[in-house]
């Protein structure tokens, strides 16, 4: 009966530990492998699982906290000197500029191109936050020339 037990708290905390290591894993980036880490610990003793599992719980919490915080640095993160200086030329740096002539924003973005960068609706609409953000993923992507004046 004890022998019973002891599998089926083996069974349970193999699964409870792979279950929280495949969250690791995904909310560090990484790729994971149920099978692998199932086959690595199938043979933990219950007490050694409960360890792990505890461990496993204060990694999931880490790298969740560090994931958020990766999230708000990129979030209120300010735009380079290179993409300031863009800006500044190409609307005096106001993030409201909506001309009418077909270029929005900060960064004077088209329509097409803010969508390109995964931008939504109006480009002066958004936030200066997120107009550097997406200038920046297009600065990565393309270079100075999608600002042929300004980004010389």
């Amino acid at each position: 009966m004890k022998a019973e037990h002891t599998e089926l708290a083996q069974q349970r905390l193999t699964r409870k530990a792979w279950r929280l290591a495949d969250k690791v894993a995904d909310a560090r980036g990484h790729g994971f492998s149920p099978r692998d880490y199932r086959r690595r610990v199938k043979d933990e003793p219950p007490a050694r699982l409960a360890r792990r599992v505890r461990t496993l719980r204060r990694d999931l919490n880490d790298a969740r906290r560090d994931a958020h915080r990766r999230r708000a640095a990129a979030q209120n993160a300010p735009a380079s000197p290179t993409l300031e200086a863009i800006a500044a030329c190409e609307s005096g740096g106001n993030p409201g500029t909506d001309t009418g002539n077909g270029f929005y924003g900060k960064y004077q973005f088209t329509l097409q191109t803010w969508q390109s960068v995964g931008g939504e609706g109006n480009p002066a609409a958004a936030g200066e936050a997120e107009q550097n953000r997406r200038a920046a993923l297009l600065y990565a992507r393309e270079g100075a020339s999608p600002w042929p004046v300004c980004g010389r």
